[in-house]
């Protein structure tokens, strides 16, 4: 079977995060990185897109024709049960609106954290810990997605120089940086690392237009 989805709105997926309160730990984790990844994609690609989880065979028979959008109770029960655990796919972002040129694109997602479980936080170690990634999955066109959550600063230019690997097995790979300013506003900011090929960086409000 094909590999099915379920789209969740995000206003529930909020609604869902901060219901729980668990500082994005496990599911919650994936699902607050997602947000990040569909207004990432959106303000790149220039159009609406939307969340998807990966649905457990299992249950296919409960979703079959399902057009409409889950309500948050659903919605709870579809994360927590009826969602595929223990898949190289955590998230998959889409194109809300179907056309020609997107109909049937899902940009699978693996999700990983770096920084508060490992002991070397810098660029070594993120060299190190991509590698231990890389030897772990087969070759695919999912996109390897790292969240930093701790890190003491990295050079993306030397992680870029080491990784011209055609054997790496992901598509490419996003980074993910976060920080505060000094009037508590979240900043986000974006790397992305096409192995064999270059590296860009992205500032969000670059992409505003």
């Amino acid at each position: 079977m094909r590999d099915e989805y379920i789209y969740i709105d995000e206003k529930t997926i909020r609604q869902y995060i901060s219901l729980h309160d668990r500082k994005l730990l496990g599911k919650d984790y994936e699902l607050g990185v997602a947000i990040i990844l569909k207004g990432f994609f959106e303000l790149k690609k220039g159009f609406d897109c939307r969340i998807g989880l990966k649905l457990n065979p299992k249950y296919r028979e409960l979703y079959i024709g399902r057009t409409e959008v889950l309500t948050f109770e659903e919605a709870k029960i579809f994360i927590e049960k009826h969602s595929l655990e223990s898949d190289p796919v955590d998230v998959g972002i889409s194109p809300t609106v179907k056309s020609s040129q997107n109909i049937g694109i899902v940009w699978p997602i693996q999700l990983k954290r770096f920084g508060y479980f490992q002991k070397e936080k810098d660029t070594i170690g993120l060299i190190k810990f991509l590698s231990k990634i890389g030897d772990r999955y087969a070759k695919s066109s999912i996109i390897l997605v790292v969240f930093f959550d701790e890190h003491i600063g990295f050079d993306q230019r030397i992680v870029c120089d080491y990784f011209r690997l055609k054997d790496f097995p992901f598509e490419r790979i996003l980074f993910i940086d976060t920080n505060q300013n000094s009037e508590g506003v979240w900043k986000f900011h974006i790397g992305e690392l096409w192995p064999n090929y270059d590296l860009n960086e992205y500032d969000i409000g670059d992409l505003v237009k």
